[in-house]
């Protein structure tokens, strides 16, 4: 009987206190603690007098005790409860605790409570606000299950998870905010919720049950939606549709994705079978494997390679054998498994626009025996060009700054291989049983950090590694490049025309210190140009890559030029070079020259940059006003030269008494003799 009256003085007063543990009922004191320890109360001594519906006899006088936690079932069934306060002194809320209050408008629960028992709130339909302070580390199954008109949740950082059946059938709740401790999300916790438009969750590595069969749009923190998402329409703040995020809705028919969403995750809209109309923004610039497999929209579309707005999302159909595929200019990414075990195919051009190459895109393409990779791209992921055994050699562009996982495994016939200086990381397995690798060029004057698995299945000790001269050192101690038989140092090989000269650019700095530069090779600078007459200086130092210049050598003869970690700026350098080594439009009012192999006297013809392609090793001059007709520039070293009577025009091939320049040098000729300036004689 005692407590029996006791919950009823408990159901009918608005509030209670706490400290003492003693109640007196008609001069009869009854020891609250093991009645009431789980009562709810507020903090605080107070006395409270008041009569209840109970035998005449019985009147309250006082209640005051201290509470530390509200046990199981403790209010379970009070309708009448309207308002509770619980203290800083609980600490946990037992199982049904408030399970059927269906007159409690609002809950206040303190950082002292740690958990939210199983039906804690169950069926509490009257419940318009819940607050949850940060502490509370788990909110159990069912917790606010039915809690029908809550209308939004804010929970916690300290929650940690969120159990099967949290919140279903709260269908008046339209957002829930969810802390960034939260791991996991159970089985249906929001199923139900029909008002629910938003689910945003902090922690990128919540798992989330795929019954979440809510309405709600579900996305994290950094606007990615995820899995559970029901709506048609996808809020304009939502930059990513993460993994599996509409996966099986098998009632969504057409969909509008917001140009603010950047990426579309693997499985997306995996068997969205009813799926017909998808509209993809141009600001999409990944999407994952499979993101559209099963889909009415997909497998409608014709045999081929199928674009999905400027992603060239996944080849349809059997390839047939000897397949070239040039990809569409303006194409940004090639998805996620986008040529998976196309064995037919042969070669693929990729434009500069693209800037990624996705997980598996190249997957087991046997016959792929070509790729140029262009320096837009800026990442290679996961097994990118996985069992891709028919390429021979690579050469992947100063973009890109990592290396995925398995990105080569299993490319037997890859020979040759060239890392650029970008690329800061090499990832598990990368280069894993590419057991025909014997040349690795790598260009970064930093080790990357690379996994010790990234060479394994090759034989290093046969193999030679070339790395900038200045950092052989560094890779020598450092596993597992150490492991290759020979470490040598990278240069450019620049060949020499018969007359000894060439022009020159390189990719990467240059070495030009006359220390470093090969016994009898000079580099010189196009200082100046005066009219139809180009100076050229000498000089000694590091130069950036793509500068141009004047190599002078050994006729004939293929010389190494060490490659540096990066240069210096040439002041006053008229070299121009074409990095692309294809044609370009001459800009008006110049007129262009580049170096007449093998000439003698050393010759600048003008050429027409719109039909003649200058290489991409080569330099060549802007000179400012005349025309493009025939005509040659005249060529001096040095500033310092003087009292020429008259100069020898390239052009002119008529002997004449007098001193000229030729091939760079003062010739005297007298009587049909040829003379160098200190009198002896020319043969």
């Amino acid at each position: 009987m005692k407590k029996k009256i006791l919950l009823l003085v408990i159901t009918l007063l608005s509030t209670l206190t706490a400290s003492a543990y003693d109640a007196q009922i008609n001069g009869i004191y009854y020891d609250l603690d093991e009645y009431a320890k789980t009562a709810t109360v507020v903090s605080g001594n107070t006395k409270y007098t008041g009569s209840v519906t109970i035998p005449a006899t019985v009147t309250l006088s006082k209640v005051t005790y201290s509470v530390t936690e509200i046990g199981y079932e403790a209010f379970y069934l009070c309708s009448s409860l309207n308002s509770i306060t619980i203290p800083n002194s609980v600490t946990s809320i037992g199982d049904r605790a408030f399970r059927g209050c269906t007159e409690l408008s609002s809950v206040e629960i303190p950082g002292s409570v740690t958990s939210i028992g199983d039906d804690a709130f169950y069926g509490c339909s009257g419940l318009t606000s819940v607050t949850i302070s940060n502490g509370v580390t788990e909110i159990g199954y069912e917790a606010f299950y039915g809690c029908s008109n809550l209308a939004s949740v804010i929970i916690p950082n300290s929650v940690t998870s969120i159990g099967n059946y949290a919140f279903e059938s709260c269908s008046n709740l339209t957002s829930i905010t969810i802390g960034s401790s939260v791991t996991s999300i159970g089985t249906m916790a929001f199923s139900g919720c029909s008002g629910l438009t938003s689910i945003v969750v902090s922690n990128e590595n919540t798992t989330y049950d795929s019954r979440n069969n809510c309405n709600a749009i579900i996305k994290t923190a950094t606007n990615t939606l995820v899995a559970g998402c029901k709506k048609t329409i996808i809020p304009n703040n939502v930059t990513s549709i993460g993994y599996s995020a509409f996966r099986d809705n098998t009632d969504l028919t057409s969909i509008t994705i917001p140009n603010s969403v950047t990426e579309i995750e693997q499985y997306a809209f995996l068997n969205c079978s009813g799926l017909t109309s998808i509209t993809i923004p141009n600001s999409v610039v990944l999407i994952g494997g499979d993101a559209f497999k099963g889909t009415a929209w997909y497998n409608n579309q014709p045999n081929g390679l199928v674009y999905a707005g400027l992603v060239a999302y996944q080849y349809k159909g059997t390839m047939p054998i000897n397949t070239s595929i040039t990809i569409e200019e303006g194409t940004l990414s090639i998805a996620g498994y986008a040529f998976y075990n196309c064995s037919g195919l042969t070669s693929v051009t990729i434009p500069n626009s693209v800037t990624s190459i996705g997980t598996c895109a190249f997957y087991g393409c046997s016959g792929l025996t070509s790729v140029t990779i262009p320096n837009s791209v800026t990442s290679i992921e996961k097994s990118a060009f996985n069992t891709c055994s028919g390429l021979s050699s690579i050469t992947i562009p100063n973009s890109v700054t990592s290396i995925g996982d398995y990105a080569f495994n299993n490319c037997s016939g890859l020979i040759s291989v060239t890392i650029p200086n970008s690329v800061t990381s090499i990832g598990n397995f990368a280069f894993y049983n590419c057991s025909g690798l014997t040349e690795v060029y790598c260009y970064a004057e930093n080790v990357p950090s690379t996994s010790s698995s990234a060479f394994l299945g090759v034989t290093l000790n046969d193999a030679t590694l070339y790395v900038l001269d200045s950092s052989k050192d560094a890779y020598s101690a450092s596993a597992p490049w150490s492991g290759f038989g020979t470490i040598e140092s990278l240069k450019a090989n620049a060949t020499l025309g018969t007359n000894g000269f060439t022009t020159f650019a390189y990719r990467y700095p240059l070495d030009l210190s006359n220390a470093k530069l090969p016994t009898g090779v000079k580099a010189y600078k196009a200082s100046s140009i005066s009219g139809t007459t180009v100076y050229f200086t000498e000089f000694d130092q590091t130069v950036p890559a793509n500068t141009g210049i004047l190599l002078e050598g050994p006729a004939s003869e293929t010389v190494g030029i060490l490659v540096a970690a990066s240069g210096t700026d040439v002041a006053s350098n008229e070299f121009r070079v074409n990095e692309t080594g294809e044609t370009f439009a001459a800009e008006p009012g110049y007129t262009y020259y580049g170096l007449i192999k093998n000439s003698d006297p050393l010759t600048f013809g003008t050429f027409a940059p719109a039909s003649v392609a200058m290489p991409s090793n080569k330099a060549y001059l802007m000179v400012a006003g005349g025309s493009n007709s025939a005509r040659s520039m005249r060529t001096v070293f040095g500033s310092s030269i003087t009292g020429l009577n008259e100069t020898k025009s390239a052009l002119d091939t008529t002997v004449k008494n007098g001193a000229y320049l030729e091939k760079g040098r003062i010739v005297i000729y007298k009587a049909g003799n040829k003379f160098n300036a200190t009198g002896a004689q020319i043969k």
